[in-house]
């Protein structure tokens, strides 16, 4: 529960810079993808930042659709 709603926030974090930055996505894996092409490649932002993104994504889809 708490990591999807810690994932939820940074999803609307990233939203709003993809957004901001000219950048229009309509999926989690778009976002995802958006971020590590235009931001985390380039140098932009540091990897590390993108790996925690893809990390609270994992935890949050076996939290949420992951067998328990």
């Amino acid at each position: 529960m708490i990591a999807n709603r810690l994932y939820c926030a940074v999803y609307y974090v990233v939203s709003a810079f993809l957004l901001q930055n000219g950048y229009s996505v309509q999926t989690h894996h778009g976002i995802i993808q958006l971020l590590g092409l235009h931001f985390i490649k380039t140098g932009i932002l540091e990897k590390e930042y993108g790996t925690l993104y893809g990390q609270l994504f994992s935890l949050r889809q076996t939290g949420d659709y992951g067998d328990t």
